[in-house]
């Protein structure tokens, strides 16, 4: 398939209602993979259904941020508590929903281990930027998050402006083609599963070429539809073998819906 096969598969996916806010280089790099994969009529539906496992499925249904970002303005002025309102917002996710109850320790016991950073890079980041009242010390942070949704991204940078949290940054990214500059501390959180399900073994070379102090990455111990299949024993057995190839020292965190590894780089 040409690069002018490409780029129409590419416009008539985010031409649709569905992906038109997803970040063009990550749909040209999942529809470059389908067409080595599928035959040429096959490449488009491939790639979509690629998407809908990688972002559409984290969501019940796709918020109106501009609507969202009105409820949450107004609750803002009647002085409602600001965590109980972002915790609304949370659960809007499955991924961010799952770690709700988790949130009042998170980052406390993660920070006990990597000490309180000066700087974070949060890959993939869906709606965990609006976890940041959480995060010890977080207006002195430099935090820098990513995400393959453009709305989603803009939507975050307006909270988190209207928050004061004058070192937050969003900006639309894929950390399979894009480069980062060196943070304190990395969060991949919940990122590793979806990718590798795209390309086998992307999570060694991932792990490899980060550069941070401290790597977060964590994995689900349910499934998205609540099941638990000895999910947590089968992450942690997979990613050890990983982490004691590459000889990286790690410290393991459970929380109630999460399984937390922090990594020394």
């Amino acid at each position: 398939m040409d690069k002018n096969q490409v780029d129409v598969i590419v416009n008539s996916i985010r031409e649709s209602k569905k992906y038109k806010g997803i970040y063009r280089p990550t749909v040209e790099r999942v529809v470059t993979e389908c067409a080595k994969r599928f035959p040429v009529k096959l490449v488009e539906d491939g790639a979509r259904k690629l998407l809908h496992q990688m972002w559409a499925a984290y969501w019940k249904t796709i918020p109106d941020y501009s609507k969202t970002l009105q409820t949450l303005t107004v609750k803002l002025s009647e002085e409602i508590d600001v965590k109980d309102i972002l915790r609304s917002v949370l659960a809007l996710q499955t991924s961010t929903k799952e770690r709700l109850s988790d949130l009042d320790s998170f980052y406390k016991q993660i920070f006990a281990v990597t000490g309180i950073p000066n700087s974070i890079l949060d890959i993939a980041c869906g709606l965990n930027p609006l976890t940041l009242p959480w995060m010890p010390n977080a207006k002195a942070i430099k935090y820098l998050a990513i995400d393959i949704d453009e709305a989603e991204v803009q939507f975050l940078n307006q909270v988190l402006n209207t928050l004061d949290y004058a070192n937050a940054d969003m900006f639309s990214g894929d950390v399979s083609i894009d480069e980062y500059d060196p943070v304190d501390v990395v969060f991949m959180l919940k990122l590793l599963p979806p990718l590798e399900h795209q390309e086998k073994g992307i999570s060694e070379k991932l792990i490899q070429k980060t550069k941070a102090k401290y790597l977060i990455v964590s994995f689900p111990v349910e499934s998205l539809s609540g099941k638990n299949k000895g999910m947590a024993d089968y992450y942690q057995n997979w990613f050890e073998q990983i982490l004691k190839k590459l000889q990286f020292k790690y410290q393991i965190i459970q929380f109630s819906t999460e399984l937390v590894f922090v990594i020394q780089k």
